[in-house]
C-alpha cells in the first residue's frame, strides 16, 4: 500500500506543478507524455492490488479463526470411553 500511496503523491505533485514556470529546468520541454500516463495507471493499479490483497488477508484470517473454533468445539464435544 505504501508504494501506491507514494506513487500517487508523486503523480499528483507532478500533475500540479509539471507545467508551471520555474519548477523544473527546461520548461519548454516539460509535457505530459506516455510515461506520465503509465505512472498514473501504475499508481492506480498498485492501490487496487493493495486493497485486494488486504481484503484477501482479512478473509483468510477469518477462515483461520473459524477453523480453530470448529476444531476446539469438536474436541470439547468428544467423549472418551476410558
Amino acid at each position: 500500500l505504501g508504494a501506491g500511496i507514494t506513487g500517487s503523491i508523486a503523480v499528483i505533485v507532478f500533475a500540479c506543478f509539471g507545467n508551471t514556470e520555474g519548477w523544473m529546468p527546461g520548461h519548454p520541454n516539460n509535457y505530459f507524455g506516455w510515461s506520465f500516463g503509465l505512472a498514473v495507471v501504475g499508481s492506480v493499479a498498485c492501490i487496487i492490488t493493495a486493497a485486494l490483497f488486504l481484503t484477501e488477508a482479512n478473509i483468510q484470517s477469518k477462515k483461520r479463526n473459524r477453523f480453530k473454533e470448529s476444531q476446539a468445539r469438536f474436541e470439547m464435544e468428544h467423549e472418551s470411553k476410558a
